[in-house]
């Protein structure tokens, strides 16, 4: 495994859970990674980001951002990444990389929507709704249109 770095390209640190802390490119230095291949998966997981139907979804998808940015400028095997990213369930050091995993896609979003890469997305876009509302929204889609009438007495 090669040892975490902190060059003047990191946007942030973050304690992973082997306790030791990695510095994460800023979304300004990806250039210099170049590779088509590189550029597709970051703005698929991007989409995958903003497209995630729940927080579950979402910390899915910034975990696995969080795993393709880690690996620029690294050699990892399936046991680094074990122990980099395996914390025990529902502790404080999980909390908080997922907090930090968040922020770091908050951020690569912000820039690439600063930048126009990505477009400004609609307002509501920013509302978390409840899973409630959503799986009404989606029955609403789904089923014949039911028109309601208040029962007069």
């Amino acid at each position: 495994m090669n040892v975490p770095n902190s060059e003047s390209r990191t946007l942030m640190q973050i304690r992973l859970a082997d306790g030791s802390v990695w510095a994460f490119p800023s979304p300004a230095n990806l250039d210099t990674y170049g590779s088509e291949s590189f550029r597709a998966e970051y703005l698929g997981l991007i989409r995958a980001i903003l497209e995630a139907e729940d927080r579950y979804e979402a910390q899915l998808a910034e975990l696995a951002f969080a795993m393709l940015l880690l690996e620029q400028g690294h050699t990892l095997s399936q046991s680094d990444y074990r122990d980099l990213f395996m914390f025990e369930p529902r502790s404080p050091e999980l909390a908080d990389a997922q907090r930090d995993f968040q922020a770091l896609a908050r951020s690569h979003v912000d820039y690439l929507i600063a930048t126009g890469v990505l477009p400004q997305p609609p307002q509501e876009q920013y509302v978390t709704e409840s899973v409630l509302v959503r799986l009404l929204k989606r029955m609403r889609n789904q089923w014949p249109i039911c028109h309601w009438r208040p029962v007069s007495h």
